[in-house]
């Protein structure tokens, strides 16, 4: 991860793990490890993706972003996956009226 994403993915990290661990105590439940590192991936998976948009139309942050492939990976598997899930489910829609007709 290039630094330029590294430092604000650490602060949304530290805010939404705050949060998590506020909403643990108040609710007496116990703090899941798994939850606060899924927490910390996906603030970093949301930064790279504003950086990933801002970069399409401000040519300096394209420049700057140089370890993100995995990231262009990923986001290009779930362009993937949404547009067949809604396939799917526009072909299941279909047989559905057809079968109440």
């Amino acid at each position: 991860m290039d630094e330029i994403t590294f430092y604000p993915s650490v602060f949304l990290s530290l805010i939404l793990i705050i949060i998590y661990l506020i909403k643990s105590i108040k609710s007496k439940c116990p703090v899941d490890v798994a939850s606060v590192i899924k927490l910390v991936f996906d603030s970093g998976g949301i930064v790279v993706g504003i950086f990933l948009l801002l970069s399409t139309l401000i040519k300096s942050i394209d420049i700057k972003l140089n370890n993100i492939k995995i990231y262009i990976f990923i986001g290009g598997l779930a362009i993937i996956i949404v547009s067949c899930q809604a396939i799917i489910n526009e072909f299941k829609k279909n047989i559905k009226d057809k079968n109440e007709v």
